[in-house]
């Protein structure tokens, strides 16, 4: 078997669905494909780890301001939702 795509490396690193015993054999037996998923795991938990602050206001409305011809916004209590 080749090397897997990022993509289900990916997926296998978050659990996202059973990949069956063919992908999870090749994962735990190709030394390249197994780094790869430990190196996508530690960048999932990093991420889930990182403090989730919302960009500032001003940010936010620049932002819209830019792309306004293709976005609109929704409102909800303190937070802007951007919709394309």
């Amino acid at each position: 078997m080749l090397h897997l795509d990022d993509e289900i490396l990916i997926g296998y690193a978050e659990e996202r669905f059973d990949h069956g015993p063919e992908i999870k054999s090749h994962i735990e037996t190709c030394s390249s494909c197994g780094n790869k998923v430990r190196d996508w795991s530690d960048l999932i938990l990093l991420l889930k780890s990182a403090p989730t602050d919302s960009a500032p206001a001003d940010a936010i409305w620049k932002c819209i301001a830019l792309y306004r011809p293709h976005i609109r916004s929704v409102v909800s209590n303190d937070r802007t939702i951007l919709i394309t």
